[in-house]
């Protein structure tokens, strides 16, 4: 796994890139709290080069969700069909934004 943060609009942009299984998933959300708690709790993830997520990867993105609380949010964008699928069956997408676009996610 590999990520990638930039600021776009004072939403922290983040590029992750692999598979999200149970391996990766610990690293993933340390690096996502390790925001979170430097005080930043607006996120958009682009999902573009993530071909797999894990039911660990979600608990992740849950888990980090529920750090940030109501003063912030987690959107996803660019996903995979595979991995827009897992969000779907699992009811995730009720529960984040998931957006087509970088744009689109910025926007809200």
């Amino acid at each position: 796994m590999e990520l990638k943060i930039s600021t776009e609009n004072d939403i922290r942009y983040v590029e992750v890139s692999g598979r999200l299984d149970a391996v990766i998933s610990a690293g993933l959300q340390d690096k996502l709290m390790d925001l979170v708690q430097a005080g930043h709790k607006k996120m958009l993830v682009c999902m573009d080069q993530v071909e797999y997520i894990s039911s660990s990867g979600l608990r992740a993105f849950l888990a980090v969700a529920k750090k940030v609380g109501h003063d912030g949010f987690i959107r996803f964008c660019c996903m995979q069909p595979g991995v827009k699928e897992v969000f779907t069956i699992s009811g995730f997408n009720s529960i984040f934004g998931i957006y087509d676009t970088k744009e689109e996610g910025l926007a809200g």
